[in-house]
C-alpha cells in the first residue's frame, strides 16, 4: 500500500516541525506549509488527509477548507484549534475532527490514522479498476491517484468508455483534440506512453495494448 499523503498547514514553526517529523516517522508522505498561500500550492497530487491549524496569518481555516473543496480536494481534515475558540468560529464538517490546544502530538497521530483509514475506505478502488475525476482531472486506481493533462484525460476517458474494445487512432484524436487539429501518429503515441507510465503508478491491473496500425485497447 502506498503511503498516505498528508498536508500539514501550521504557522507555528515548532509545532509544524514536530508534527511533520512525527508523521513522517509513521511512514506517511508529509508536505508542510506555514500559510494558506503555500498550502494551496501543494495540492498536486491531492492529499489524503489535511492537518490545519487556526494560527494562520493569511486566512481563516474555514475559508482555506472551502478553497480546497472548490479545487476538488475532498480529503478529511484534522483542525487544530485554540481552547478559547468560540464554538461558532470552529470549523465543522461531517468527516472532519477537532483537536484543541495544547496539541498532544501523540493524540494527533491517532486522529490522523483514523482519518486516513476513513479516507481509504471511502476511496477504495478494486484491483484493475479505474476512476476518473473530472474535477481534479485525475485517475485513481487501487494504489492511489495521479493527475492528468487535459489531453491525457480525454484520451484515457475515450479508452475507459470502451474498455476492452480497440479504439481507432482517429477516434482517439477526435475525442482529445479540437475538430480539424493536425495530430501526428507520433504525438498520439507519446500521449499513450505517458498514460501507460501514469497507470503503472496507480494500478497493477490496467494496461493500454497497441493494435499496430489500428489503435489502442484498455485492458
Amino acid at each position: 500500500m502506498l503511503a498516505d499523503r498528508l498536508l500539514v498547514v501550521v504557522a507555528d514553526d515548532l509545532l509544524r516541525t514536530r508534527l511533520t517529523r512525527a508523521l513522517g516517522e509513521q511512514g506517511h508522505a508529509v508536505h508542510a506549509a506555514g500559510d494558506a498561500v503555500a498550502a494551496l500550492a501543494r495540492l498536486d497530487p491531492p492529499p489524503d488527509v489535511l492537518i490545519i491549524a487556526d494560527d494562520l496569518a493569511d486566512a481563516d481555516p474555514r475559508d482555506l477548507r472551502q478553497a480546497m473543496l472548490a479545487r476538488g480536494v475532498r480529503a478529511p481534515a484534522l483542525f487544530l484549534v485554540r481552547r478559547d475558540t468560540p464554538a461558532d468560529a470552529r470549523p465543522a464538517g461531517g468527516q472532519d475532527e477537532l483537536l484543541t490546544a495544547p496539541i498532544d502530538v501523540d493524540e494527533a497521530l491517532v486522529r490522523v490514522r483514523t482519518l486516513a483509514r476513513r479516507n481509504r475506505a471511502a476511496t477504495h478502488v478494486p484491483p484493475g479498476a479505474l476512476q476518473l475525476d473530472p474535477v481534479l482531472r485525475a485517475v485513481r486506481g487501487e494504489h492511489g491517484a495521479v493527475t492528468l493533462t487535459p489531453t491525457e484525460y480525454r484520451v484515457l476517458a475515450a479508452l475507459v468508455e470502451r474498455r476492452g474494445v480497440i479504439v481507432r487512432r482517429g477516434d482517439l484524436v477526435g475525442a482529445a483534440w479540437p475538430a480539424g487539429a493536425m495530430v501526428s501518429d507520433n504525438s498520439l503515441d507519446q500521449y499513450i506512453a505517458r498514460l501507460r507510465a501514469k497507470l503503472d503508478r496507480v494500478t497493477g491491473g490496467a494496461s493500454i495494448v497497441t493494435t499496430r496500425g489500428v489503435g489502442y485497447r484498455l485492458d
